[in-house]
């Protein structure tokens, strides 16, 4: 035995049949720090056994070496403790089986190791594992934070862009703006799917269950995906099998963009053919459905090994895919994980050259409460996306003023016939009485007098005459929990307020299925009034964001002029009203005061005042007198009326430069060069520089004319800025001289 163990590197030890010690390897004397003559003859479990690290004392029955011995069997423990001479606990793994000799237990013996060097390497590994799972998380956590952030500039440079394309252009500035629209929204699309797979890999990608229309899911995909098939000359199909129910519950915006996701690449892999998407019944029970949904196209197809390589994040199939086609490879890997979250899971079958086809399925539940409410019209391919709407009737329930005037003048444009009237149950008399001849679809407001949006639709869809008549809900309110609210009470679709034109235009053409298309013709621009728009446009805005105001209303400024002269009749004393229904205890007309408030002020572009009538509406809720400060409201309103009445009044000035002497002093030539030298680079801090120069105008003649500097920096006109700067220091210089 000792020619065998005494070349080992692990330690050995033996233990005669009455427990002692019988042998010990040089290994085991180094590793111990005993020599052997000290060992033999002794119970080697109190000298080297007997507690663990935190003192916990060992009993001689529980040692593997000694149950060896006693019971015959062989132990194998992966991590223990031996104690050294010096006192110090030793990390060891070891095994200990019985020495068996004509056919008796003739003692045990221990084979062991030191595992210090080993258990330091885990413990850096996990270390380093820990360090980079939480340096993963960080980054995921910063990339989902900052959607807000990312997104707010993108926004921005978008709406720019949309806004100079809606001017007047020579053809080669608008195919300027055009190609920097276009790539602007590439970006945003892969902006967009790195913030979606950093919110998934940390965990705050929160999903819905809502009740939705499949058929409203399958138009979006039309309408968004038409135009790219169409430029590729691609048929786009879309199919929905006849027993796949309409109403359901669950994520109908996730649904949409796995759909945008697969159906996108099936039409940038395609050169010709067809793109389809279909949808299927797998089954169904009494309150649940499992939905086979498949894009299918005719393209360029993958081969085996491709295949393997699909669904990795930041991966192509092929690295010459994606010089030719681009893309962030995060697309595909989205929609599984996006699916599988939803409760489902998706294949791919597809033959190099021949095409592929993704499926997904999906458990879905079946919206019962949906009984009776129209399904909207589908055309499976080929629509005509922006069909005209002249001639088309519409019922608008609305009971303010100013609501109606902006619905109004934004359907007059496109030539839908509107009849208005103010609340649910002078809409149910008016339907009532024109059961033979219904309008094409209702606007219905949520919140009004006498009876509410949601009490009338629930009251129409009572009566059989009006199951197919569309309903869309126009509301301030956006929240999923509105939307729930409206789809319950039969509404087929939800608007929110201030109303976007093109969203309000989208939603009409999505129910309204034949107008007259004789009388588009017949549409005429509307005639402006020039003074109205120069004196509007000119003026220094600080309490509404002009622009905005003015998109609500199609741009059409002399609408918008009778918009806020409405907004001053109708809401100067919306306060008082507040106060009044606050001290009668009458909560739901003073929330109804304050929610017509935030959307008035949403339409006319008051922001300020629009969030501060939502925290109020908010608080009234709660119906706690004490908690409702209004006099920040009050203020803001009161700002806004004084600034409209203003502007009203104004009389036509020139936009580019301000002709009135400011008398500027000296003192001011030092930062208006400074400021020159940044608008002259384009540069956008310009626009911090003025914001730090204006306090010190405050109550100078120079202040007008720095407003409308920061105005015209905000719109990013530098050109005008530049004109308007280098005016101001040439009356300072010829002033001092």
């Amino acid at each position: 035995m000792n020619d065998l163990t005494n070349n080992m590197q692990n330690g050995v030890y033996a233990l005669d049949d009455t427990g002692k010690v019988s042998f010990v390897n040089p290994a085991a004397e180094q590793i111990l720090g005993y020599c052997a003559e000290e060992l033999i003859g002794r119970s080697m479990h109190e000298i080297i056994h007997s507690h663990l690290p935190d003192g916990t004392f060992v009993p001689v029955e529980a040692c593997p070496v000694y149950k060896s011995l006693g019971k015959g069997k062989s132990y194998h423990i992966e991590h223990d403790w031996f104690i050294h001479k010096d006192g110090s606990m030793i990390p060891v793994e070891f095994n200990a089986a019985p020495l068996i000799g004509h056919n008796h237990i003739r003692g045990s013996v221990a084979v062991f190791n030191n595992i210090s060097v080993r258990l330091e390497m885990e413990k850096k590994l996990k270390s380093s594992l820990i360090e980079a799972e939480l340096a993963n998380r960080a980054k995921s956590d910063f990339l989902a934070n900052m959607s807000h952030e990312i997104r707010t500039p993108m926004n921005a440079i978008l709406g720019v862009g949309y806004l100079a394309l809606q001017t007047e252009l020579d053809e080669k500035s608008r195919g300027y703006i055009n190609k920097m629209h276009q790539a602007a929204k590439s970006l945003l699309t892969i902006i967009n799917d790195i913030l979606d797979f950093s919110k998934i890999e940390a965990g705050k990608l929160d999903l819905e269950k809502i009740p939705f229309r499949l058929s409203q899911v399958m138009a979006g995909q039309q309408q968004l995906l038409m135009q790219k098939s169409d430029e590729k000359g691609l048929k786009l199909l879309i199919e929905v099998d006849k027993e796949v129910p309409d109403a359901l519950l669950g994520d109908p915006s996730r649904i949409g963009q796995v759909l945008t996701n697969l159906t996108s690449n099936a039409i940038k892999f395609t050169e010709q053919g067809e793109v389809a998407i279909q949808v299927a019944r797998v089954r169904q029970s009494e309150d649940e459905i499992t939905l086979l949904f498949s894009v299918s196209d005719q393209g360029i197809g993958m081969s085996t090994e491709q295949q393997k390589e699909l669904f990795q994040p930041f991966t192509q199939v092929d690295g010459s895919i994606s010089r030719k086609y681009g893309g962030t490879g995060l697309g595909l890997s989205i929609s599984r994980q996006l699916i599988e979250m939803l409760g489902g899971g998706i294949t791919v079958e597809s033959q190099l050259g021949e095409g592929s086809t993704f499926s997904f399925t999906l458990p879905l539940q079946l919206d019962q409460r949906a009984e009776g409410v129209l399904e909207p019209p589908f055309t499976q391919a080929g629509g005509e996306e922006e069909r005209s709407l002249a001639g088309a009737r519409v019922l608008l329930v609305e009971d303010n003023q100013v609501n109606q005037m902006v619905a109004k003048g934004l359907l007059d444009l496109v030539g839908v016939e509107v009849d208005v009237v103010e609340h649910g149950v002078a809409a149910i008399e008016y339907l009532s009485e024109r059961a033979d001849s219904l309008p094409d679809l209702v606007l219905m407001d949520i919140q009004m007098p006498v009876m509410d949006g949601y009490e009338a639709s629930r009251r129409l869809r009572a009566d059989s005459r009006f199951n197919n008549l569309p309903i869309i809900a126009m509301t301030a309110n956006a929240m999923v929990q509105d939307r729930e609210m409206a789809t319950a009470a039969g509404m087929n679709d939800h608007i929110a307020k201030p109303v976007e034109p093109e969203q309000l235009y989208q939603v009409i053409r999505r129910y309204v299925v034949t107008v007259d298309q004789t009388k588009s013709a017949a549409l005429e621009e509307p005639v402006e009034d020039a003074a109205v728009e120069a004196s509007l446009a000119n003026f220094v805005w600080s309490t509404l964001n002009y622009d905005q105001g003015l998109k609500q209303v199609g741009g059409r400024e002399s609408l918008f002029a009778m918009v806020l002269n409405r907004f001053i009749t109708d809401q100067s004393n919306t306060i008082e009203l507040i106060e009044q229904a606050i001290e009668a205890e009458a909560w739901s007309e003073a929330i109804r005061y304050a929610h017509s408030l935030k959307g008035v002020a949403g339409t006319i572009g008051a922001e300020t005042l629009q969030l501060q009538a939502a925290d109020i509406e908010s608080l009234l809720v709660a119906q706690d007198k004490q908690a409702i400060p209004l006099e920040p409201l009050k203020s803001a309103l009161q700002a806004v009326v004084v600034e409209i009445s203003a502007a009203l009044q104004s009389e036509e000035k020139d936009d580019s430069v301000t002709t009135s002497d400011p008398a500027v002093s000296a003192g001011w030539i030092e930062p208006l060069q400074k400021l020159l030298e940044q608008v002259l680079l384009y540069d956008t801090a310009a626009l911090d520089e003025i914001n730090v120069l204006l306090p010190s105008a405050r109550g100078s003649a120079i202040e007008q004319p720095l407003q409308k500097i920061r105005q015209q920096l905000e719109q990013y006109d530098f050109e005008k800025a530049q004109q308007q700067i280098e005016w101001l220091i040439e009356q300072a210089e010829t002033v001092n001289e």
